[in-house]
């Protein structure tokens, strides 16, 4: 998809200035984090591959073409989507060179093509596909066409026929520009399950005495692995087979149809589990590689993914024997169920504009229901555009199938397993965990650390059971919270089971705070080493030494998020010295920036990069398990008031009570400006009585920081730094530009 090139910010400054840190894409309003810890590490020697997306032609940049030269095929698989296969549809060459013709007319951007051949079985017509192959090197090159020396000739074949005298003619004349795919489904029995001959035979020795000769000429090659309800009990063994017969690359899915029985969820996410207990055990992540495992899997959607779409039909095109053209084969009456054949044109007309049209506008956000946009897993969910719209209630293009729902959740569950157990082993950490919205916070102790603008009363330094805790990691790996441990603050650090990634907050006056943790200075500087991110705790009594602590922080941290107790209840004095020394502060941000230093504020740096708000989101996207085996809204919730639980690790939260915990819920805060904005629940609920209806002070506050970082901009695009837009404070209040304010005011 097209749209205005991206606008450089702050934090990109900040990349470029430290590319071996992690930024934290998290705020200090939103209490996500990420710090250096969370950085992958991966050296020479201990490279990285499982997971890693496989490589493809120019880097997926190419045209992609396909030819369905024949509808028959030798196999009958079981869960084939091809379901009206038949010896009657052959394309003509005379059809084929008809097509070729058009394509190379056309004025495509795509500096190189993919000619795919596909059937039924494309190597039962291989004299066919070699002729249509040669007249493609001779016309393009003929026509002098910006693809004739940048070009692939790609199948996907059921390796039957792979040894065949004129498969291997063909192959040795076009070896440098061929990518040839067997499908080879596991373990015997696995494969026997669903690649089967018309008779019912199983196809597996049949194709794997051919593996050898096909990973002879590429090395390199990979097999699409598929499974079904029936054989995933064979995932595991399946995988390690095709490792085993020397196939390092297993791209690997669930299918998308509605074939998905009660627990096959469980059996997955098991299978998983154990396939992740191999490679850990066997030291194999930088050996083998399969598509069911990935660092960017299991997140919240972004503004780019809601934008775009997985499939990429309509952005290919394919061709039948009759010169009807389609947005993939899946929009083929070959392999539809309930619809007609998807058209879009054909090789004497070429495609018609028009109905190319819906596939240019498709986006996650216009064919997904709303549980699909607000997903808290929702990268690396796949759908088939094709499967759509032969699923969908009416012939439309635009409601996504979401039979894997279920299928996808117990990939990320096992995923993240996968990641915390090579985490605890090795020193590759995973990336972009800090993208995670929803997280548990868990009190380690009774006087566990405060990291808001609460106040914990406990001293008591008992642990939280171990029985509770258990509880807890279950619940977040359940309902994919990450967990957040706020430590003890004199007491002994708590140390997950291994299979559970955490991060972990730590008070400054902590003994030996580990690399990657959060450290809270409460109105100190503190004794702490070196960190990326630390919390700064500020009373009202300590305001006046707000700048002189900052920068003390500062010198020893990247990110500084600044927490002020009390908000609610500032006075105009309090506010007037917090405006002095956040104009301070800038100052000193300012000129760390021009002798080469970046470094962020949370209060005053945080807004410069955001688009949308992003606040602490308590109750909505935040739990807290407290020692009493109880979740709440947030810490400050429970310490005044432990008969204030929502709810319990299993039992859940009342799904009513945490929608009024939502910002759609908030309607000062809707259209408000101050995207930095804590938005305090615990602070609403006292001052208002409402908890989504934050004070005047909380209110006043944010926007004062507003002004400062409005400052701050014009600044630093004075020295050169773009800046997303202008920041522009209208009223420190936002209930001062209601209507409803100003006929009350007026009639006071």
């Amino acid at each position: 998809m097209g749209g205005s090139p991206r606008i450089p910010t702050f934090r990109d400054y900040v990349r470029a200035r430290l590319p071996t840190l992690a930024v934290p894409c998290a705020r200090a309003a939103s209490h996500v984090y990420e710090c250096t810890g969370e950085v992958r590490q991966v050296t020479k020697e201990t490279p990285y591959i499982l997971g890693t997306p496989l490589p493809t032609y120019e880097g997926g940049q190419a045209k992609q073409i396909t030819f369905v030269v024949t509808q028959n095929c030798n196999m009958a698989c079981r869960y084939c989507y091809i379901t009206h296969k038949n010896q009657r549809s052959r394309m003509s060459f005379e059809v084929a060179r008809r097509a070729v013709d058009l394509f190379l007319s056309q004025n495509y951007p795509q500096p190189s093509v993919v000619w795919d051949f596909i059937g039924g079985e494309p190597l039962l017509e291989i004299e066919l596909v070699d002729e249509i192959c040669d007249y493609i090197k001779v016309e393009s090159y003929r026509r002098r066409h910006k693809w004739h020396d940048r070009y692939m000739f790609m199948f996907s074949t059921n390796g039957i026929l792979y040894d065949d005298p004129r498969v291997q003619r063909f192959i040795t004349k076009n070896h440098p520009r061929l990518s040839i795919g067997i499908t080879i489904d596991g373990t015997e029995r696995k494969h026997n399950l669903n690649r089967v001959y018309p008779d019912g035979r199983g196809s597996y020795r049949d194709v794997v005495r051919n593996v050898r000769l096909w990973l002879q000429q590429f090395p390199s090659a990979h097999t699409k692995v598929t499974f079904a309800s029936q054989d995933l009990p064979y995932l595991k063994e399946s995988i390690i087979h095709l490792w085993e017969l020397g196939l390092r690359h297993i791209p690997a899915n669930v299918v998308f149809e509605d074939v998905w029985q009660e627990g096959d969820d469980l059996v997955l996410e098991q299978q998983l589990r154990e396939l992740a207990d191999y490679v850990i055990e066997n030291r194999l992540w930088n050996e083998v590689n399969c598509t069911f495992f990935g660092e960017s899997l299991g997140f919240p959607n972004t503004e780019e993914s809601l934008k775009s779409n997985w499939c990429g039909a309509g952005l290919m095109v394919a061709v039948d024997h009759q010169g009807l053209l389609y947005p993939c084969i899946r929009f083929m009456d070959y392999s539809l169920n309930r619809r007609r054949g998807y058209v879009l044109g054909d090789i004497e007309q070429g495609i018609d504009p028009d109905k190319l049209r819906p596939f240019v506008a498709l986006s996650l956000v216009t064919q997904s229901p709303q549980e699909c946009i607000d997903c808290e897993v929702a990268s690396g969910c796949a759908w088939c555009q094709g499967w759509n719209y032969d699923s969908a209630d009416t012939p439309t293009i635009y409601q996504r199938a979401t039979y894997i729902c279920r299928m996808h959740k117990a990939r990320v569950r096992a995923n993240e397993y996968y990641w915390a157990r090579l985490g605890a082993r090795t020193a590759i950490q995973r990336k972009n965990v800090g993208q995670r919205r929803r997280h548990l916070y868990i009190l380690a102790a009774g006087d566990a650390v405060t990291h808001c603008g609460y106040r914990n009363p406990n001293r008591d330094a008992t642990p939280i059971s171990p029985e509770i805790l258990q509880q807890g990691l279950e619940f977040a790996r359940r309902h994919f919270y990450r967990p957040v441990l706020l430590h003890s603050v004199s007491g002994p650090r708590l140390d997950l089971p291994e299979g559970f990634c955490a991060l972990h907050i730590v008070s400054s006056r902590s003994p030996h705070p580990a690399q990657g943790d959060i450290v809270v200075h409460d109105n100190e500087v503190g004794p702490a080493g070196p960190c990326d991110t630390a919390i700064l705790l500020v009373s009202r009594a300590s305001l006046h030494r707000l700048n002189e602590m900052v920068q003390g922080v500062l010198a020893k941290a990247r990110r500084v998020n600044v927490m002020l107790e009390d908000v609610g209840g500032f006075g105009e004095e309090d506010l007037k010295r917090y405006e002095e020394q956040l104009r301070l502060i800038a100052e000193h941000l300012l000129a760390l920036f021009r002798g080469g230093e970046r470094k962020e504020v949370s209060v005053l740096t945080d807004r410069l990069d955001l688009t949308r708000p992003e606040d602490c989101e308590a109750g909505a996207h935040s739990l807290t398990l407290a020692p009493n085996g109880k979740l709440y809204i947030c810490p400050a919730f429970y310490y005044r008031d432990p008969s204030s639980a929502v709810g319990d690790p299993w039992q859940g939260v009342d799904p009513a009570l945490v929608e009024t915990c939502h910002r759609r819920k908030a309607p000062l805060c809707l259209d408000c400006g101050a995207y930095h904005c804590r938005r305090c629940l615990f602070d609403g609920e006292v001052r208002t009585l409402q908890r989504n209806v934050p004070s005047r002070m909380q209110c006043v506050v944010s926007h004062t920081e507003l002004k400062v970082t409005a400052w701050l901009s014009r600044e630093l695009s004075a020295l050169g730094v773009p800046q997303r837009s202008e920041i522009v404070v209208d009223a420190l209040d936002p209930l001062e530009t209601l209507p409803t304010f100003r006929r009350i005011a007026s009639s006071a």
